[in-house]
């Protein structure tokens, strides 16, 4: 592989004309310089003391240089013309002065060297299968009292000339578009003033172009080529060059972009850090920082004083601890609110605790008991010993609370016999039967219940033992 060494000499080999001519260039403006600098005379030496004589050297000079401009630009569009005439009149195998030729003439007639270009291509083509005696362009160069070999042994140009002045002698409008059309293509019929002027209007056309451009012959084009090829090659080189910088750079580029990378992240990470804080924060911070900086900032720019520069920053600095200290109170203030709200939470779940009835304790021990069944964090017989216990709790809570119940009654009753003597009481003691019997009966229903559940941890036991499946 071709090193940076090697390229360069590459670079410089094939382009050591130019060089030459830059330097010679150079030369020239030092020289030019020289003169303009010591033309002041007496009256001020050089160019600094006669800007008056400049004025008009420098006018001289733009309109040299865009006139340089406007000739490069048109010596290098005459370059490309001829390059892509060359290759054209190559490809149709004629010299590109014969091509050149034809295409003037089917400018003047309204039409374009493309044209013309595109119908000689047809013609070669047309007088090849016709050579082989096949397409219709036998039949047409027939007619017109051509003969097809002799045609064919002729270049291209030649060939469209001898045609052109055959069908210019026929007087008939359209049978000369229609054997042009047959020989020629259909692009002929864009050049028809051409092919009925025949022989003398193209050796005409020829003559005057060659009075107004000259002519280019072979050994023309090969310079044009070459130079060509010459600066491809340079261009090629150059190319090679750029690449192998861009080879030998890219290890220093790729740990450049880690840095890039990473600086980006950091960058982001402390937008999204600094979008996460507190409103409060935020808000203090930027008003803070600006009014810390326009202290500083006014009191190094309206004094020199050492002394008042101090004390604005002493104050400057104290206003800062008292922000903090302010940050720090709201902080603590707010993690004091949080504390005793929890506080209160804890209150209210006891509370809630102690309001729920033994059922509802059952209930939920239960549930708690059938999940972990359904993991199989416990076994079958675990399962019915605590639903055992539980039923054991809920029969021992629901026999306290009667017992209490029953207490109440029998205080209520005492103290109504008390106040209100017999009939009261009696009235009182119908009141609180009611109520025991309303009692005694909730607690026949959640016996029942708790009956049928022991039934149904015995039957699920006993499917368990003997590897019975019951759908419930």
């Amino acid at each position: 592989m071709a090193n940076v060494a090697t390229l360069a000499v590459t670079v410089a080999a094939n382009t050591g004309q130019f060089s030459k001519g830059m330097k010679k260039a150079g030369n020239d403006a030092k020289g030019f310089g020289k003169t303009v600098g010591g033309s002041g005379g007496g009256g001020g030496g050089g160019v600094m003391g006669s800007l008056k004589g400049l004025v008009p050297v420098m006018g001289l000079a733009e309109v040299a240089s865009r006139a340089l401009a406007v000739a490069y630009r048109e010596v290098g569009a005459a370059f490309a013309r001829i390059d892509d005439m060359n290759k054209k009149a190559s490809r149709l195998g004629i010299t590109s002065q014969a091509l050149k030729e034809l295409s003037y003439s089917a400018e003047l007639a309204g039409a374009s060297a493309d044209v013309m270009n595109d119908t000689l291509k047809t013609l070669q083509k047309n007088v090849g299968d016709a050579a082989m005696g096949t397409g219709e362009a036998a039949a047409s160069m027939k007619m017109l009292g051509l003969d097809v070999d002799t045609i064919a042994g002729m270049s291209v140009d030649d060939q469209f000339k001898t045609i052109a002045e055959a069908i210019s002698k026929i007087e008939s409008p359209a049978l000369q578009a229609a054997l042009s059309a047959k020989i020629f293509g259909e692009s002929s019929q864009q050049l028809m003033d051409v092919i009925r002027g025949g022989n003398d209007a193209l050796d005409e056309n020829a003559e005057r172009l060659e009075h107004l451009q000259g002519t280019i012959d072979d050994s023309d084009n090969k310079a044009v080529a070459d130079m060509y090829d010459a600066w491809t090659d340079v261009k090629m080189a150059l190319e090679g060059l750029w690449e192998q910088v861009s080879v030998m750079l890219a290890p220093a580029l790729e740990w450049l972009g880690h840095v890039v990378a990473e600086v980006i992240a950091w960058v982001a990470r402390m937008v999204e850090w600094f979008r996460k804080l507190d409103n409060v924060w935020i808000g203090l911070i930027a008003v803070a920082s600006p009014l810390v900086g326009a202290i500083v900032y006014v009191a190094q720019a309206w004094s020199d004083d050492e002394e008042v520069i101090k004390k604005v920053t002493a104050a400057t600095k104290d206003n800062g601890i008292e922000t903090l200290r302010a940050m720090e109170e709201e902080q603590d203030a707010i993690a004091a609110t949080a504390k005793a709200r929890e506080e209160l939470e804890k209150k209210g779940a006891k509370l809630l605790e102690s309001m729920r009835t033994p059922m509802e304790m059952y209930n939920d021990t239960v549930g708690d008991l059938n999940e972990m069944l359904e993991a199989g964090v416990i076994s079958w017989e675990t399962y019915q010993r605590a639903v055992e216990k539980a039923q054991k709790s809920i029969l021992e809570a629901e026999k306290k609370q009667r017992e209490e119940e029953e207490k109440k009654i029998k205080e209520q009753v005492a103290i109504g016999a008390a106040i209100r003597g017999k009939a009261g009481t009696f009235s009182i003691q119908q009141a609180q039967q009611r109520t025991l019997e309303k009692i005694r009966e909730q607690e026949r229903l959640q016996l029942k219940q708790l009956q049928a559940q022991t039934q149904l941890l015995n039957e699920l036991n006993q499917n368990v033992q003997t590897g019975t499946v019951v759908t419930i």
